[in-house]
């Protein structure tokens, strides 16, 4: 108005008065039933981030909206066993004997490893680290250890028996993507465990971590791009990817070669005296039993898992042998006795866009697609089942054919009839939370202020004091009513670092439904001679001008309408 600025600060309305210079405040009151505030039910089954596995294959763990769900193979209830809408509880992991889930949790104010009873109960806070964002814990096969990355790259070991967390190791260039897919595999001993890590020329190499001397040992030079090494389980090798072939493509368009298509699949023997998995093979009646060794007598054989994985480091690469697979594109290598699982990505330049569940058979030398269409899975810890993603629809699955056994109902796909179902579809519907909204926003925000204090690429935020906004705009968060308040609250307070590229959106914002309408007409001229005794629409007709809505064309249209209605 006249002499006076009318201003918002700190959630409120002031008034400048521009001739005394002084500041009062609006007093405002919205009356609100608090609708939008209250606890609600909500289904959370399209909100799945990250899934888990349990030993037999009899359940899933999934981590929804901050919650930890597991949800039966077949027969039982949907248990959340975290209830927690103020909380978030990421990257459940169920260890292999069985009893405990774990995940991070920010209960403390910044993500920690967290364990629970797997059934529900009290959980336990077992590292206290700190500041940064922690990913996937990676469970030991006796269920003592568990290994995990950090958002600075730095990777941890956590001993449950010591209630130690060690330090292992540092990667050089990995970023949000990468450290969410960061994966070790464990020897079946639990001594070993192996890793990718890169290196300085933007390779990675292979990295074997021994837990009893605490010593990392680097087992390929990094010459390559070598990474996803993978354990079998029964102790004779180690799998990894890398980019070893090179099958130039000729440009079209000017002179360059592209190299695409380059990943190889290769095995190590992880001893000398480990035969190749490619040795050459001569069936003779003579060798018949000559490699079945017998227990001896009154001795029982000793379990595979329980046996000592010895490893001969020297000449480790030299040892590796290419598998027969076609180069391409592959990923997530895991391994189970007599086979290696991998996801094959379509080719760079095909057209197809669908990737498969391959598994390659040792002894035999053959692929088997398994799934056409997946987008990952993950072996359960006893070695039979998989948990399976397609595109969104969860499924339970063997992995070397027979059946389920005791399963029996909600096979998908196969001859119903058939006692041997190869694969269960997981129901995901009673995947169902209430969601405290005002806890869950609090949450929200801390979280967003941590992920910009994490991976910002200026340790200073442009300067600001970022405690200090947090508590500023941290304040204010108690008047927001609706999930677009906290969003404009959020914007507000990135907004400080004053940087592109820093957005925010999603939640549960109300919006109107909108229809797509047309406009009021056009005006339009006769093209190429038309006689409009044989009009083509198509041809024949050039618009000149579009008459959308408003204006005082539409009050006119609107006028004549009314007459011609009224008479």
């Amino acid at each position: 108005g006249d002499g006076e600025i009318i201003f918002e600060h700190g959630g409120g309305l002031k008034i400048l008065d521009l001739k005394t210079e002084k500041v009062r405040q609006v007093k405002v009151s919205v009356l609100t039933d608090g609708a939008t505030m209250r606890p609600k039910v909500e289904d959370v089954s399209r909100n799945v981030r990250n899934s888990g596995i349990s030993p037999n294959g009899k359940r899933a763990a999934f981590e929804a909206r901050g919650d930890i769900f597991t949800v039966p193979a077949e027969h039982g209830v949907t248990r959340n066993i975290t209830l927690s809408s103020g909380v978030a509880e990421r990257y459940p992991a169920w260890s292999p004997d069985g009893k405990t889930i774990a995940y991070m949790s920010d209960r403390s104010g910044e993500y920690e490893l967290t364990t629970r009873p797997a059934e529900g109960g009290e959980e336990t806070k077992l590292t206290s680290l700190g500041a940064g964002y922690k990913y996937t814990p990676q469970w030991s096969p006796d269920s003592r250890k568990i290994a995990f990355i950090d958002k600075a790259m730095r990777m941890w070991l956590h001993d449950l028996d010591t209630g130690k967390t060690t330090a292992v190791d540092k990667g050089l260039w990995m970023y949000h993507g990468d450290l969410e897919g960061f994966r070790v595999s464990w020897s079946s001993d639990s001594r070993w465990f192996a890793y990718s890590r890169g290196q300085d020329n933007q390779n990675g190499a292979i990295y074997l971590y021994d837990t009893k001397d605490n010593t990392s040992h680097q087992v390929t030079a990094g010459y390559y791009n070598d990474s996803d090494p993978a354990f079998d389980p029964e102790g004779k090798y180690l799998y990894f990817k890398s980019g070893r072939d090179f099958n130039p493509i000729y440009s079209d368009l000017d002179e360059t070669w592209i190299y695409t298509n380059s990943t190889q699949l290769f095995a190590v023997p992880l001893r000398a005296d480990v035969k190749s998995p490619l040795a050459t093979r001569n069936d003779d009646e003579s060798d018949a039993g000559k490699d079945e060794k017998k227990p001896e007598e009154g001795k029982k054989p000793e379990p595979a898992k329980n046996k000592p994985v010895e490893i001969e480091l020297k000449d480790f690469e030299r040892r590796a042998v290419e598998l027969p697979i076609q180069p391409g594109r592959y990923s997530q290598l895991q391994a189970v006795a007599g086979k290696l699982l991998y996801m094959r990505r379509p080719r760079n330049g095909s057209a197809d866009r669908n990737s498969q569940l391959v598994s390659y058979d040792i002894e035999d030398r053959e692929e088997k697609t398994l799934e056409e269409n997946a987008s990952s899975f993950e072996v359960a810890a006893g070695g039979r089942k998989m948990l399976v993603n397609s595109r969104g629809s969860w499924t339970i699955r063997n992995i070397g054919g027979g059946g389920f056994g005791g399963f029996g109902g909600r096979s998908r796909g196969g001859d119903e009839s058939s006692p041997g179902k190869d694969k269960l579809g997981l129901d995901l519907s009673d995947m169902q939370m209430t969601v405290d909204p005002r806890a869950e926003w609090r949450q929200i925000f801390d979280d967003a202020w941590r992920i910009e204090r994490d991976y910002f690429y200026d340790p200073g935020m442009h300067g600001n004091n970022w405690e200090g906004v947090h508590k500023q705009y941290g304040a204010l968060l108690n008047q927001c009513a609706t999930r677009w308040d906290v969003n404009f609250l959020l914007g507000e307070m990135i907004g400080e670092i004053n940087s592109s590229h820093t957005y925010r959106w999603g939640g549960d914002s109300e919006s109107s439904k909108s229809l797509n309408v047309g406009m009021l007409g056009c005006d339009y001229d006769l093209a190429n001679g038309a006689d409009t005794a044989a009009l083509n629409v198509i041809n024949d007709l050039r618009v000149t001008q579009r008459l959308p809505y408003g204006g005082e064309l539409e009050a006119r249209l609107l006028t004549q309408a009314t007459q011609q209605l009224t008479g």
